[in-house]
């Protein structure tokens, strides 16, 4: 095919890139508006709120979570188009370099030169979409997050909460959780549970590295830092409240709402509600990585706006514990 050719190919490919990226822009904007909507719907449950009324806000909160899953099957088709148009785009790139190459060794240069822009505009591209990608990975597949979430229970001292797992650092929960005879097990399976090993502990933090050698685990969340977190970011609260068989756990968004110093570590203060057994929950940022550990909140849902105290322990913490501890 003739320059020409290759040239009205890479700008139509470019034009549809350009629709693909605007489509794309589209969900996410239906996807921010839908997710404050569910907040804000969860923020208007209160203790006060009727058993109808209940039913009705969780119908729609249903309903909006399946709406949410609808967009991230349209971002990950969009994703793929995209890539895809993408792979087309750097493929006409060469056959229109190879073409110059063959007509007029003059241009080579100039040629090198476009080659080296559009692979730079290719690389952001794959770059943006490895960081959508991941997003979608994290925030839309609850089971990717569950998966890597336990309960912890004692019938000896009637006790229960949740532990999570960090890779490459194993299982993580807090120290007020621990008890006699604590047992580990997860909700898919709740006829397998094993006995629990304390390996690390800190009252004064409230955090605990704890391990069950019989349990098998999977890859674990990767672990981030809650250095540069700020107020209104978005954060994912992941654990097993109040548990009883057949839950499947919570996956909550929320926002930072403020930090607040005990025991010389800064909390951070979240709005969405911690309720009890919530406890040694993962907190994840927006990009997916664990940063902190629920660690205080509300008894029951319906008292969760009686507290301002739902907080969340750093999870750089864990490099002081894994040394003092």
């Amino acid at each position: 095919m003739s320059i020409t050719t290759y040239t009205n190919q890479i700008q139509q490919l470019s034009r549809e890139i350009s629709k693909v990226q605007s489509d794309l822009s589209k969900e996410e904007k239906n996807e921010s508006n839908t997710q404050k909507e569910i907040l804000r719907i969860q923020n208007s449950i209160t203790k006060n709120t009727s058993a109808s009324s209940l039913r009705s806000k969780m119908n729609q909160i249903n309903r909006l979570e399946n709406k949410l899953a609808d967009i991230a099957k349209k971002k990950g088709d969009l994703l793929k188009k995209l890539a895809d148009k993408n792979g087309k785009l750097y493929q006409a790139q060469e056959n229109l370099q190879k073409a110059q190459l063959r007509e007029d060794q003059k241009r080579q240069r100039e040629q090198v030169r476009r080659e080296m822009q559009m692979q730079q505009t290719i690389q952001r591209l794959g770059e943006r979409t490895a960081e959508l990608e991941k997003e979608n990975k994290l925030i839309y597949q609850p089971d990717y997050i569950l998966s890597n979430v336990y309960v912890l229970e004692s019938d000896t001292e009637l006790k229960q909460g949740t532990c999570f797992h960090v890779a490459d650092v194993g299982l993580v929960t807090c120290a007020h959780v621990l008890a006699e005879n604590l047992l580990i097990f997860h909700p898919s399976n709740i006829s397998k549970k094993y006995p629990v090993k304390i390996i690390q502990s800190s009252e004064v933090l409230d955090l605990a590295l704890i391990a069950a050698p019989d349990l098998s685990l999977n890859e674990g969340l990767p672990l981030g830092s809650a250095d540069n977190i700020e107020i209104i970011d978005k954060v994912i609260l992941a654990g097993y409240p109040n548990y009883r068989i057949g839950d499947t756990g919570i996956i909550s968004i929320g926002e930072v709402t403020g930090f607040r110093m005990i025991s010389g570590i800064r909390r951070i203060l979240i709005g969405t509600p911690i309720i009890g057994g919530n406890s040694g929950g993962p907190v994840l940022s927006r990009t997916g990585e664990v940063i902190g550990v629920a660690v205080t909140g509300a008894d029951r849902l319906e008292d969760a706006g009686e507290t301002e105290h739902h907080g969340v322990v750093p999870i750089d913490a864990l490099e002081w514990l894994r040394k003092n501890g």
